[in-house]
């Protein structure tokens, strides 16, 4: 990559417009850009040690892929204590630079497709931990799927506390292993009753009576 196509690359990065760039070019700094524009980083609670951390397994994964070299263990980072004066550098040979392949623009994008999956991976929801909804089962009839016939008289006779401290007429029965509540509905209701049972996912219907079913799971 030339020093032209470094530049280009920048003002695409920095959203400017570039006639003439090359398409394929415009497309990568595109998505680099849009990724490293939606990605935020979250401060964690930790403070710096977490965030240092997470930098650390960002470069891992990058090495790792082969986007950044992996570092030299023999190297020593100490720099090296000599009393004798250095020598000045040597320039390099003419046309040298040129042969050297600029790698920072791949580095870069790399590293921001990877902020730009973590950020894409952190807006997938969580799994629900919420209960499943009653689903309509015939004319007055609700029916709520449970893990097994112990938690299904553990979600009926929960539902039936709730109801009777809103004031409804509600009475605990089972059938067929399958434990429920005959729930008796006042007519018209009010606007607090619908409140109420929109609150714990029943949806009333347009009797005057509703059964509600926990069904176990089959085995």
């Amino acid at each position: 990559m030339t020093t032209d196509d470094d530049q280009t690359w920048l003002d695409l990065l920095a959203g400017r417009a570039v006639p003439g760039a090359d398409p394929q070019l415009a497309r990568e700094a595109a998505a680099l850009r849009d990724g490293m524009q939606r990605y935020r980083l979250a401060v964690p609670t930790a403070g710096a040690r977490a965030a240092d951390e997470r930098l650390q397994r960002l470069l891992t994964r990058a090495r790792e892929a082969g986007v950044l070299p992996a570092p030299d263990a023999d190297a020593d980072p100490r720099p090296a204590a000599s009393s004798a004066p250095k020598a000045a550098p040597r320039p390099p040979a003419r046309g040298a630079a040129l042969a050297q392949p600029r790698r920072w623009p791949a580095v870069v994008l790399g590293l921001g497709l990877a902020l730009g999956g973590m950020a894409w991976w952190g807006l997938q929801p969580a799994p629900s931990s919420s209960p499943p909804p009653y689903v309509l089962r015939g004319d007055g009839v609700l029916q709520r799927m449970s893990a097994d016939a112990a938690a299904a008289r553990t979600e009926r006779d929960a539902l039936l506390r709730q109801l009777r401290a809103l004031g409804f007429e509600a009475d605990a029965y089972e059938q067929l292993g399958r434990p429920g509540i005959d729930l008796e509905l006042a007519q018209p209701l009010t606007a607090a009753q619908q409140a109420a049972l929109a609150d714990l996912g029943i949806a009333p219907g347009t009797g005057p009576q509703l059964r509600i079913e926990f069904a176990p799971r089959q085995p």
